[in-house]
């Protein structure tokens, strides 16, 4: 198994608010967990002030070539709360070959920091990879607000088998 990692790079949806227009441009800083302290850049956000309905911001996302089948994916977020008493969460979802299902990355009770969220046991295409989408929604309970900083997907998978050809050159007679 190899692991390799991909960002943001386009948006399908945007429901969340963000400091300029494209969406994606706010949370792919490049940065990997476990790096401490703030990402590269914590002016650049997306963030969803709570309020009636849950929002979904939804990704297209980077691929990585000669990928035989994608076992597992596991989105990570930096990821902090405007008031830990707060009720609010960040569910995560990926579509690789269609969803996968939802499940909580963050709860506004957590501190600030990485959190991730892991799908196991899959059996994704290359032509899958290559249409990886990261769905990450916000789902309301109460009125306070969550900023996401940074998101990345790392990807485990099998190599596609690469066969040598050996050639040897015959001297004439």
């Amino acid at each position: 198994m190899t692991t390799d990692f991909v960002d943001p790079d386009g948006d399908v949806t945007t429901e969340w608010s963000s400091t300029a227009g494209g969406h994606y441009t706010e949370i792919d800083d490049g940065q990997r967990q476990p790096a401490t302290g703030a990402p590269l850049n914590e002016a650049d956000y997306i963030h969803q002030l709570g309020q009636a309905g849950n929002k979904d911001d939804e990704f297209n996302m980077g691929t990585i070539a000669d990928v035989d089948e994608v076992t597992a994916i596991k989105v990570w977020i930096f990821v902090e709360s405007d008031l830990a008493a707060s009720g609010s969460q960040v569910d995560g979802d990926i579509n690789l070959g269609g969803a996968q299902g939802a499940k909580t990355i963050f709860l506004s009770t957590d501190a600030k920091g990485w959190y991730s969220v892991e799908w196991t046991g899959l059996t994704g295409s290359q032509a899958d990879l290559d249409a990886l989408k990261v769905k990450l929604s916000f789902v309301e309970t109460d009125g306070h607000e969550i900023f996401v900083y940074a998101m990345y997907a790392e990807i485990t998978f099998t190599e596609v088998a690469k066969t040598r050809v050996r050639v040897e050159m015959l001297g004439s007679c």
